[in-house]
Formats: C-alpha cells, sequence, structure tokens
C-alpha cells in the first residue's frame, strides 16, 4: 500500500426545489496538491417522498465521468459506497453533479424532484519513490 502524502475531505452540499437537477461546487482545498485518487466516502439523501412512485436515482460525477452512487427516494438516505477513482490526468477544482433515474439518458427534469443531497468526498495524493533504473 502507497503511503499517503497528503489527504483532502470534502462536503458538497445541493438543495433541489424545482430548481436544474445538477450543481457544481469548487473545491477550495484543491489547488495545494494534484490528487492521484478520490474515494466517495459518503452520500446523504434527503426528499420528500412520492408515494404513489418509488424510484431510485443515479449519482453522476464529472471527475470519472460516470455514477459514483446510487440512492431511493425515501425520507433519508445515506450510503457509504467507498467508491475509488484513480485520477490519470490533473483534476480540476470545480465538480459537476448530476441526479438521473435508471434507464433514462437526461438528467431529471426541473420540476420532478424537491431534495437535498451532501456528498463527502476524500482527495488522496500518495507518496511517489523515484527509482533510477
Amino acid at each position: 500500500m502507497p503511503e499517503i502524502e497528503y489527504r483532502k475531505n470534502i462536503t458538497s452540499f445541493a438543495m433541489f426545489a424545482g430548481t436544474v437537477p445538477e450543481w457544481m461546487t469548487t473545491i477550495t482545498g484543491m489547488p495545494d496538491f494534484s490528487p492521484d485518487e478520490v474515494i466517495v466516502r459518503q452520500i446523504t439523501f434527503s426528499c420528500t417522498p412520492d408515494l404513489n412512485n418509488k424510484p431510485t436515482y443515479m449519482l453522476w460525477s464529472s471527475m470519472n465521468n460516470d455514477f459514483i452512487g446510487s440512492m431511493c427516494d425515501a425520507s433519508v438516505f445515506t450510503i457509504s459506497p467507498n467508491f475509488t477513482h484513480r485520477f490519470n490526468n490533473p483534476v480540476s477544482n470545480v465538480l459537476q453533479f448530476r441526479l438521473y433515474t435508471p434507464g433514462f439518458n437526461q438528467p431529471l427534469p426541473v420540476e420532478s424532484i424537491i431534495a437535498d443531497i451532501i456528498i463527502h468526498l476524500e482527495f488522496v495524493k500518495y507518496k511517489h519513490s523515484h527509482r533510477l533504473v
């Protein structure tokens, strides 16, 4: 296991109340180092449940251009996916997130959800040893 040089925990928060179901967040601690990976430690999702329809949601992120977690339409729902994504290129300090419903290729419609979401991310940079060959 490589030795950790830097570690930075970030919390992102968004409210959806008839607004576009995506948000961007600026990671203010990121300029100090270029992370090797990010770990999605926890996602907490709170919404007004639709009693007639129990949808599930998928959370997409620009940091890996893919889904990083999923949750259900419930009063409060917390998951700890511990999803790890290794970066191959420098990381921007602006991240974008979107909510999708399974089976659809577009983010949720504007008026479709009233909810809050909190995402805990851990950015990690490892010490790199430089070997002479």
